[in-house]
């Protein structure tokens, strides 16, 4: 099921990639693409054990387009704004960031999950299922429930999903704020006519 967003992205990295190259700048992609995710993590939130997979697939579509137009984008401005000295630091500093940052929301999601999951089961006689699901998954409540708890095991595993992917889109609208501190102006060509160039770029190149 992961097919959609895996082609949707690897699609818009490439067509961010030839985008910022051909038009120079690079906050715009930054700025959508945040917008992009969001919007496509708020509807995926909206979906639910019972929904149409066509929505599915639509909604990765999204999020895929949104991922892939930032991430190109969010790897550059330390290529353009750097020494030539410090751009492997700033890449290696990005990169750390990339995979900190989902290290830390892994757990933190998980912690959602389990704790909305315990919180919708709490009434009922059921309550326990939430520690089983960190070592069996939500696929062996058809084998190891009866099958009048299920609708309300998967409505309450419904609702915990759906927290999860709020933090997501809070994320990504954090994403969105931060966009609008990258200049607008920022450009990776140099000595283009209209383009305002950052000192930096005016250094290499008089180098």
């Amino acid at each position: 099921m992961l097919l959609p967003f895996i082609l949707s992205h690897l699609a818009f990295t490439i067509t961010a990639g030839v985008g910022i190259k051909y038009f120079g700048r690079i906050q715009p992609y930054l700025a959508v693409g945040a917008a992009v995710l969001a919007a496509g993590l708020g509807a995926f939130s909206t979906c639910k054990s019972t929904s149409d997979k066509s929505l599915w697939i639509i909604y990765q579509i999204i999020i895929g387009a949104g991922a892939g137009l930032g991430i190109q984008a969010a790897l550059l401005p330390a290529q353009v704004l750097l020494p030539s000295e410090q751009i492997a630091t700033g890449i290696s500093i990005i990169n750390f960031g990339f995979v900190f940052g989902g290290a830390l929301s892994v757990p933190i999601a998980q912690s959602i999950l389990l704790n909305v999951l315990s919180s919708e089961l709490r009434t009922t006689s059921i309550e326990g299922i939430a520690k089983n699901l960190t070592t069996t998954g939500i696929t062996d409540i058809y084998k190891d429930y009866p099958v009048e708890d299920r609708a309300t095991i998967l409505y309450a595993y419904d609702k915990a999903v759906q927290a999860v992917f709020y933090l997501a889109a809070g994320f990504a609208v954090f994403s969105f704020i931060a966009a609008f501190g990258i200049q607008i102006s920022l450009s990776v060509k140099k000595n283009v006519e209209g383009l305002e160039v950052p000192e930096t770029q005016k250094d290499e190149t008089k180098k």
